[in-house]
């Protein structure tokens, strides 16, 4: 394969980046590697900020890259294990029998960074990886290393009515327990990813080896470490650090492909999700955008680049009451 199929999705500002393999110790599927992906751009003073991916998901974000840089922070991203850049042919893409596995990049990206930079960093999540940055940043051993954190759509809650919720816990205790790849298909909506793929509704250059078009399938395995992971940070409010919690104003499961698609969360539900927010620190802001989609930096520009501006002046804000202290 070229190096231009390879980064195909990636391609878009590629040169402005360097991706360093991280060499992990071999799992239960043998050889481990996660890709720590830096703008090389940088800022001598700067305060690094590591963003971490969601789920069926991968870095291919070069704006927002350009936008921390442009504010004076350095730029960093995990493809973590088995996802994106990171995914090896003898893996499942994006399995994982329990969330703290990926502890191991996240302890390396922060330590690197932060020892690069002399600052703490900010750490920042979206959806499955705003639920592994929450847990990390209440039990992984380097959390002191993090000054803020930022959750953009943070998968907290289930999208499923309580009752169903409270069914799936133990049945999918279960089925982990007796189906080592036991799985369940299309458990992102294609409709989703028509909504950010340029060939479709969308805006972004998509690798869909890396995104697929309908996602990777919901392994038994990965949705038991989902619920453990939710279960545990929203458990007690015990993180101390400032966090934003950013999310759409509305969301919604869509049957059919309709324009409310291209203003609206149809992964998450907004509503559920925030309320969970208000359990996991000290010190949340909740700001919900209007017309913003799942992954709220992939909105229209217009939204983005509110999402951006609410973003910036908010970590002015604790910065600044940061260094009051």
């Amino acid at each position: 394969m070229s190096p231009d199929e390879e980064n195909k999705g990636f391609i878009t500002g590629i040169e402005n980046f360097n991706i360093h393999k991280i060499q992990l110790e071999d799992d239960y599927e043998g050889s481990v590697e996660a890709s720590l992906i830096e703008y090389k751009e940088s800022h001598p003073e700067g305060i690094p900020v590591l963003y971490i991916h969601g789920y069926s998901d991968y870095f291919f974000h070069p704006h927002m890259a350009k936008a921390f840089y442009d504010h004076g922070f350095n730029f960093y991203a995990l493809d973590l294990r088995k996802y994106g850049n990171s995914i090896l042919k003898h893996q499942h893409p994006n399995y994982c029998k329990d969330f703290k596995e990926y502890f191991t990049e996240i302890d390396f990206a922060l330590n690197r960074i932060t020892d690069k930079h002399k600052q703490k960093a900010i750490l920042m999540g979206h959806s499955n990886g705003g639920l592994i940055s929450t847990l990390y940043t209440k039990t992984g051993i380097h959390k002191d290393l993090i000054q803020l954190l930022i959750l953009n759509a943070p998968f907290f809650v289930l999208n499923l009515k309580p009752i169903l919720r409270v069914c799936v816990k133990p049945l999918m205790k279960f089925l982990a327990g007796i189906s080592t790849y036991g799985k369940i298909n299309n458990v992102v909506s294609h409709l989703y990813t028509q909504s950010l793929d340029k060939k479709r509704h969308g805006e972004w250059e998509i690798n869909n080896r890396w995104k697929p078009r309908n996602g990777f399938p919901g392994y038994f395995h990965y949705l038991a470490s989902v619920i453990r992971a939710q279960k545990a940070v929203l458990k007690e409010a015990n993180i101390s650090i400032p966090t934003l919690f950013l999310i759409s104003s509305d969301s919604f499961i869509p049957s059919k492909w309709e324009e409310r698609i291209m203003k609206s969360d149809i992964i998450i539900n907004s509503k559920d999700n925030a309320e969970a927010a208000k359990k996991i620190g000290q010190d949340t802001e909740i700001i919900m955008i209007d017309s913003a989609i799942h992954d709220v930096f992939l909105s229209s520009k217009k939204v983005r680049e509110l999402a951006f501006r609410e973003t910036f002046l908010w970590i002015k804000r604790k910065l600044n009451k940061l260094s009051d202290k």
